[in-house]
């Protein structure tokens, strides 16, 4: 598992790489999804991640095996 991330005027990036034959739960700090890009595109919207909800502060997602690039803006 890979997780490199960096914050830049109020930008998350994020990536994560999960490895082969392995899932994992990527926990995104925002208060809203809607705010959450993974590889440009809306998260909530992206064939390769699963919104699972909300939960105190951050986004929640379902990963397969593969690499991930998260942006959220932080309010």
């Amino acid at each position: 598992v890979v997780s490199d991330w960096k914050l830049d005027q109020n930008v998350f990036q994020w990536t994560v790489v999960v490895p082969p034959n392995s899932w994992g739960t990527a926990y995104v700090p925002t208060s809203d999804s809607a705010l959450v890009t993974e590889s440009g595109k809306p998260a909530m919207v992206s064939d390769s991640v699963r919104f699972l909800r909300m939960e105190a502060g951050y986004a929640l997602y379902s990963l397969g095996a593969g690499t991930y690039r998260f942006q959220a803006k932080m309010k």
